[in-house]
């Protein structure tokens, strides 16, 4: 069997979103996973790979099944602490502004979403993504407004 550690933090704050137990006023569910597939050089799946993902919570394993695939559930709160972490550290950094708004989005907390993202947009002005997630997340939250500001930008 072949066996991979990923940094899981890493790939999680570039690709999954999640919420916060350290969010104030959010309603908190720890229902994030991340799905990894694991690949061989020439893009075939790897089956019985020995996935372990490692963070502030502890360590997780799987092994990927027969299409290379596995997933780890219940890592909200790791991806939170590594976004939290990352802009205690830069308050300026848009991108985990951007991962942290799109994060709330997938759970459902707009108001939040929209704040990270209106702070990302305002960092990391002209970058397309960022303005597209901030007007979906502000017309999610009701501000129509700050939405087609961003629609249009």
């Amino acid at each position: 069997m072949h066996t991979h550690r990923i940094g899981v933090l890493v790939f999680l704050a570039l690709s999954l979103a999640l919420l916060s137990p350290a969010t104030a006023g959010a309603q908190i569910k720890d229902t994030g996973a991340v799905v990894i597939r694991a690949i061989d050089p020439d893009g075939a799946p790897l089956a019985g790979v020995l996935v372990a993902a490692e963070g502030p919570l502890g360590t997780r394993t799987e092994y990927t099944g027969i299409n290379g695939t596995t997933w780890l559930p219940g890592l909200a709160a790791a991806v939170m602490i590594a976004f939290d972490d990352a802009l205690g550290a830069d308050p300026f950094n848009w991108e985990a502004h951007y991962y942290r708004g799109r994060a709330f989005g997938v759970q459902g907390i707009f108001t939040d979403a929209r704040d990270d993202f209106l702070a990302a947009a305002r960092l990391g002005p002209g970058i397309g993504a960022v303005h597209e997630f901030a007007a979906i997340a502000s017309a999610d939250a009701g501000d129509y407004a700050a939405g087609w500001e961003h629609t249009i930008r």
